[in-house]
C-alpha cells in the first residue's frame, strides 16, 4: 500500500475489516441496545395512554426476537457479501481528516436501500439507507476533535469530539506512527478550545424529552377526534431525526403536523345528526371544559414541533449528527 505526502497532506487507501472489526461490532451491539430502548419506551408509552400494559412484553419479545435477526443478517452481509472487508481511502489534510469510501458494491447496497424502503413503504429501510449514503465519504474539521485515541494493535486512531468518535482512522504497519504524529500535531492546535465546549448531549436530550412530550396527548385524543398510530409514529420518528441526524427532516415534520391539525379541526366541524332530538350539532360542541384544555395542550405540543423543525431548517438548533460534521461539538 502506498503512503504520499504532498501539499501538506497524507493520503492512503486501505482494506478495512467488518465482520471481525471490534469497532463496528461493538458500533453493531450498540445499534441493537439503543433500538430496542426507543422501542421499548415508545411501545410503553402508547400501550399505557391506551390502557393495555399487559400487551408490552409479549410486543417486546418479538421485537426482540426480529431484531436479533436483523442484527445476525448484518454481520452475515459483512462476512458474506463484503467479504469481511470495505476499500477506504483516508486523507489528512491542514483542514482536518477525511475518508472514500472506494468499494462500488458498499455504494450500490446503500442506493438499493433507499429504493427498496421507497418501493414498500419501509421508512426504517429508507432512514439506514440515507445515513449510510451520507457517511459514504466525510470529513471532520480538526477543530472538531477534542481526543486522540490510538489503537496500535488495530492499526487505527480514533478521533473523539466532546461526546462521541466521529471517525476512526484505519492506518496500515507503514504509516500507522506517521499519521498518529500527523493528526497529534493538527488537532492539538484546537484540543483546549475543544474541550471547553459543553457537551450537546444535554441539550439533544432535552430536546428528545419536549418531542415526546409533545406527541403524548396525540396518543390519547378524546373521541371523536382520535389521531392515525402511524401518522403520530411518523411525526414522532422524523422529529427524533430533526434533533439526531439531518434538519432537512423538519421538511417532513411540518406538513405531518399540518395534516394532523387539519385532520382535527375538520373532525371537530363536522356535522352530524342527533337520533334522540333530530336536530344537529358539530363535533366540537359536545367537549367538556377539561377536553378544550386537553385539545388546547395538543395544539400547543404540535405547535412546539413545528418551532423545533423551522429552528433546525434555520440552523438555529443544529443537529447531533451535523454537529459532529460541522467540529461544532
Amino acid at each position: 500500500m502506498e503512503n504520499k505526502i504532498e501539499k501538506k497532506s497524507l493520503s492512503w487507501e486501505v482494506n478495512v475489516p467488518l465482520a471481525t472489526n471490534p469497532f463496528i461490532l461493538r458500533d453493531l451491539l450498540k445499534m441493537f441496545v439503543i433500538a430496542f430502548l426507543i422501542t421499548f419506551i415508545l411501545f410503553s408509552l402508547i400501550f399505557i395512554t391506551q390502557g393495555e400494559i399487559e400487551s408490552i412484553l409479549p410486543i417486546m419479545r418479538v421485537f426482540l426476537i426480529v431484531m436479533s435477526i436483523f442484527t445476525v443478517l448484518m454481520w452475515l452481509i459483512m462476512l458474506l457479501f463484503f467479504g469481511n472487508r470495505l476499500r477506504m481511502r483516508f486523507t489528512l489534510s491542514d483542514k482536518g481528516a477525511a475518508y472514500e469510501t472506494l468499494s462500488k458494491r458498499a455504494k450500490m447496497s446503500n442506493r438499493a436501500a433507499i429504493i427498496t424502503g421507497l418501493l414498500t413503504g419501509k421508512f426504517g429501510l429508507i432512514g439506514t439507507g440515507l445515513i449510510a449514503s451520507s457517511t459514504e465519504d466525510l470529513f471532520i474539521p480538526w477543530k472538531g476533535i477534542a481526543k486522540v485515541i490510538k489503537h496500535p494493535s488495530m492499526e487505527a486512531i480514533a478521533l473523539r469530539n466532546n461526546w462521541r468518535v466521529v471517525m476512526i482512522v484505519y492506518c496500515n504497519k507503514d504509516n500507522f506512527n506517521e499519521a498518529l504524529e500527523y493528526i497529534n500535531q493538527r488537532s492539538s492546535l484546537f484540543s483546549k478550545s475543544t474541550e471547553k465546549r459543553k457537551s450537546p448531549l444535554l441539550r439533544a436530550l432535552m430536546y428528545t424529552i419536549l418531542t415526546i412530550v409533545a406527541v403524548l396527548p396525540l396518543m390519547t385524543m378524546p373521541y371523536p377526534f382520535e389521531v392515525d398510530l402511524l401518522l403520530i409514529l411518523l411525526i414522532l420518528g422524523f422529529a427524533m431525526a430533526t434533533i439526531w441526524l439531518f434538519p432537512v427532516f423538519g421538511y417532513v415534520v411540518i406538513p405531518l403536523v399540518l395534516v394532523t391539525v387539519s385532520l382535527i379541526i375538520f373532525t371537530g366541524l363536522q356535522v352530524n345528526k342527533s337520533e334522540l332530538f333530530g336536530d344537529t350539532y358539530r363535533n366540537y360542541e359536545l367537549l367538556f371544559k377539561e377536553e378544550w384544555v386537553f385539545m388546547g395542550i395538543a395544539f400547543l405540543g404540535m405547535a412546539f414541533l413545528i418551532w423545533l423543525s423551522l429552528q433546525a431548517l434555520r440552523g438555529k438548533i443544529i443537529s447531533m449528527l451535523m454537529g459532529d460534521y460541522e467540529g461544532q461539538n
